[in-house]
């Protein structure tokens, strides 16, 4: 006990004392130093610790922010590109057209109107992608979530795209597998997801081809806590086409703003916001969606929608 706290003298006062030659008033003194210069001691350690993980997560906090400003200016900078190339078409187009105007045909002349008429479209589809998902990352998007039937959705979506799919001499397939096709969603904004999702099921497919719509029943994990495993009741429906497929490596990354799958970065293509909108509008509506590739070629996208929505509101 002597060794111990002369130990703790040593390291308070840089000297030792002959505890046997104290008396019994000094040495119990000299205890409760020893004791309050171990708290101390203690609750030096505890602050150093807290300091250590304070700093820590200001640096974390700095990587975040560096990161959401590197993130942020790489999108600006997509974005401009973007933008521009549609633009630049239609003002060389249009410049061209009217440089033409009293010397070329009318089929020419026609050629640069369509031509106009292309960017044009182009440029307003981005810029539409652009403002949902602006919208769904603020307050500013509404869902009015209820429980109705996925199939006036799907051949409310499908009358809609009638005319492009003629046009590709595409057919459409509706095959319903589950026993209940209702759900809680959005129509407006799962019939916007429909039709993105079968709209690039035929530009890229080869034509005459087959776009396959299948709804089923399915389960969400579970998210109402950690420790509940009960799956969560839903209903899935899968947009198939036998079309050019994605890369493997790819198909979690086109769910990211501005990725693309390789095969399709063309002029026929999007701008990859298209499917971040998608993964959006689903993930809002407390459900999931994926893309895979089916064993005889072409692409699936699959989202899930709970039939319960108060089962996973409760989380």
């Amino acid at each position: 006990m002597h060794r111990l706290l002369n130990r703790q003298l040593r390291r308070v006062y840089g000297k030792t004392f002959d505890m046997d030659s104290l008396s019994p008033e000094q040495q119990q003194l000299i205890e409760i130093i020893s004791k309050s210069y171990d708290q101390y001691d203690d609750e030096a350690r505890f602050i150093e610790h807290s300091l250590v993980i304070y700093v820590e997560e200001i640096e974390l906090a700095k990587k975040i922010a560096e990161s959401a400003n590197a993130a942020k200016g790489e999108f600006m900078a997509n974005m401009s590109h973007e933008m521009r190339t549609p633009l630049h078409g239609i003002l060389s187009f249009s410049a061209l057209g009217k440089a033409k105007a009293k010397t070329d045909p009318r089929e020419k002349l026609e050629s640069f109107f369509s031509a106009i008429e292309r960017s044009g479209e182009r440029l307003n589809k981005l810029l539409s992608d652009l403002l949902d998902l602006t919208a769904m990352g603020s307050s500013r998007a509404s869902f009015y979530i209820k429980k109705q039937d996925l199939i006036v959705v799907i051949n409310t979506a499908v009358d809609e795209l009638k005319n492009l799919y003629e046009k590709q001499s595409a057919t459409v397939r509706i095959d319903v597998k589950a026993k209940n096709t209702s759900a809680y969603f959005d129509a407006e904004k799962i019939q916007q997801v429909l039709i993105y999702l079968m709209t690039n099921a035929v530009q890229y497919s080869p034509v005459n081809s087959s776009v396959a719509i299948t709804v089923s029943d399915a389960v969400l994990p579970p998210l109402r806590s950690f420790n509940d495993t009960t799956p969560i009741p839903a209903v899935a429906v899968s947009v198939s086409d036998n079309g050019i497929g994605i890369p493997e490596d790819e198909l979690l990354l086109i769910f990211e703003k501005f990725k693309q799958s390789s095969l399709t970065r063309t002029g026929a293509g999007g701008k990859g916001l298209g499917l971040a909108v998608c993964d959006e509008i689903i993930t809002r509506q407390y459900g999931t969606i994926i893309a895979e590739n089916n064993p005889d070629g072409g692409a699936c996208f699959t989202f899930k929608l709970p039939r319960d929505v108060f089962l996973v509101m409760s989380d």
